[in-house]
């Protein structure tokens, strides 16, 4: 019988073949959160926001990386590391926000400081539409919380 794909423990992309690029963070950034240019210190990245329509990508988690102080997801990087961005056909794993109630299908939007939230069709016009979640997952009070989605910008 076949298998869905299954999240690594310590990886943010989960399958496809992605473009990777490597940009300097502006400030602190998480492994899954969506990142944009920070438009005060271009050519610099900052996490995502709500209103956001120029994402880029996907902060990965970058393991042989000198300047990053750890492998997990839940390490942050700080201002003036270098941060692997991953985007293309793939699927990955996004940092949900804690008040997200997501179901398998829905698609999802940038939220505050770079997590995503769902994308409700009729009323947000002012962001993108930039993935569709693989899995279900109910509000959370975690700090984190991950989910799997396909990435489709």
């Amino acid at each position: 019988m076949p298998q869905g794909l299954v999240p690594a423990l310590n990886k943010v992309e989960v399958g496809g073949v992605p473009l990777e690029m490597e940009w300097e963070a502006s400030g602190e950034i998480y492994p899954g959160d969506v990142v944009e240019f920070d438009q005060t210190d271009c050519p610099k990245i900052k996490a995502g926001t709500a209103s956001s329509d120029g994402i880029l990508g996907v902060a990965a988690v970058s393991v042989g990386s000198i300047t990053m102080r750890g492998a997990k997801r839940t390490v942050a990087y700080a201002a003036s590391d270098q941060v692997k961005v991953i985007c293309g056909p793939i699927v990955v794993m996004l940092r949900l926000a804690a008040s997200a109630d997501i179901t398998c299908g829905d698609h999802l939007k940038a939220a505050d400081s770079g997590e995503v939230d769902e994308y409700t069709c009729a009323s947000d016009t002012a962001c993108a539409l930039l993935a569709q979640a693989l899995e279900t997952l109910s509000v959370n009070t975690l700090a984190f919380q991950w989910i799997m989605a396909k990435w489709l910008k």
